[in-house]
């Protein structure tokens, strides 16, 4: 009797705690990326890595900068059509979007378009 009612007391609190954490992990776009500071740029894609929530992938321009592009959640993203067939290494791209808020290399994608011209928009603000 005494162990139920611990676990009636103990498990709604590691519940909520748990979900506090993934929560707090998770970041919105507008605190990330700076909506006034939008790039594009041009180059070959490497590095991509599926990493839960969301997609990240190096883009490599033609002046040898290399910036990570972040993109919406692996789902949406498949869903708007980025599948894996197209996110791949050695694809040649033109990705726009929001800079980096810190300054870095990074960047939140709002659309890439790939060298055969498909264009596949992921999202309008940096909300």
């Amino acid at each position: 009797m005494l162990r139920r009612g611990f676990a009636a007391l103990v498990l709604p609190v590691l519940v909520l705690v748990a979900g506090g954490i993934s929560a707090s992990a998770h970041h919105t776009f507008v605190t990330k990326y700076d909506s006034a500071r939008q790039l594009t740029i041009s180059g070959t894609i490497g590095n991509v890595r599926y990493s839960n929530p969301h997609i990240f992938f190096d883009v490599t321009g033609k002046n040898g900068a290399t910036w990570t592009v972040e993109t919406e959640g692996i789902l949406a993203a498949r869903a708007k059509g980025l599948t894996e067939g197209l996110l791949k290494d050695g694809a040649q791209v033109t990705v726009t979007g929001w800079a980096g808020r810190d300054k870095s290399a990074e960047m939140g994608l709002k659309s890439i378009t790939f060298s055969g011209g498909r264009s596949i928009s992921m999202r309008n603000t940096a909300r």
